[in-house]
């Protein structure tokens, strides 16, 4: 009850002109009635009676409505804040998720480059193994040199291992004696000869070289139709990285195979 009087009287605040509308026609008609006379007074006071009562139910419905408007004012805005809320949380969600898309691809990023890394190291401990393994040559390889050499113009090679390791004069004695089987023999110097305290060096780090006295040797040694098929293209048919270079150590119109540390 207290409760529907406090609606009353807040909607009263709110409709002042209603309450007075109601009053006037309330008073108008209290006044009316002990003067209304005649045959149809008892219809105009009847009358009176209906417009007081609709009044007064219409007050208490505006009242009533006016309630429910408010109710459903506040369950709206009360809808309102929890949409806000919720958007809220959505916003943080997105923001969470974009945040570990983020995180995934910086850790994608870093677990590539550390495959990219391994991959580079393997292939660099392969290439490490492959530079301690000793110098072979192989019986494909020989067949191939000697197979290249067979038309070819031949003439002594000497051997020099510019290196005293075992390693580069087992190498230069492989080199030797292949080049024997293909004609190339040396009689002043038929075995390996050992030279210490020079360096010699190709642009392409080549360790077994082919060399000549001079630049104008070189050249003939390599004119198509007469000495192309020379022992650095045998070398290097073979897959021998043989580089080229022009020493003293070899007598003009001679020819050797330098053979240098890994």
């Amino acid at each position: 009850m207290i409760s529907n009087f406090l609606s009353i009287c807040s909607f009263v605040i709110r409709h002042p002109g209603l309450l007075l509308v109601l009053l006037g026609v309330s008073g108008e008609v209290a006044f009316d009635w002990p003067e209304t006379h005649g045959p149809l007074a008892w219809a105009r006071r009847l009358s009176s009676a209906v417009l007081v009562i609709g009044l007064v139910v219409e007050f208490f419905e505006a009242a009533k409505s006016d309630k429910e408007v408010a109710s459903l004012t506040l369950k709206t805005a009360t809808a309102q804040k929890q949409i806000a809320e919720i958007s809220l949380d959505v916003a943080k969600a997105n923001k969470a998720a974009a945040e570990a898309r983020e995180q995934t691809s910086v850790v994608e990023k870093q677990a590539a480059q550390l495959q990219k890394d391994a991959n580079e190291a393997r292939l660099e401990l392969e290439r490490l193994k492959i530079a301690q393994m000793p110098r072979t040559m192989s019986a494909e390889q020989r067949d191939i040199i000697l197979q290249h050499l067979s038309n070819a113009r031949k003439r002594p090679v000497r051997v020099i291992s510019c290196s005293p390791k075992e390693e580069a004069v087992d190498w230069a004695k492989q080199i030797r004696e292949c080049l024997d089987f293909a004609g190339f023999s040396d009689a002043a110097n038929p075995i390996v000869t050992v030279v210490i305290g020079i360096s010699v060096s190709t642009r392409d780090k080549a360790t077994t070289l082919v060399a000549w006295n001079n630049e104008e040797e070189c050249r003939a040694d390599f004119t198509p139709g007469n000495n192309f098929s020379n022992v650095q293209n045998a070398l290097r048919h073979a897959g021998i990285m043989a580089g080229a270079i022009v020493s003293e150590l070899v007598k003009p119109g001679d020819m050797a195979v330098m053979v240098v540390d890994k």
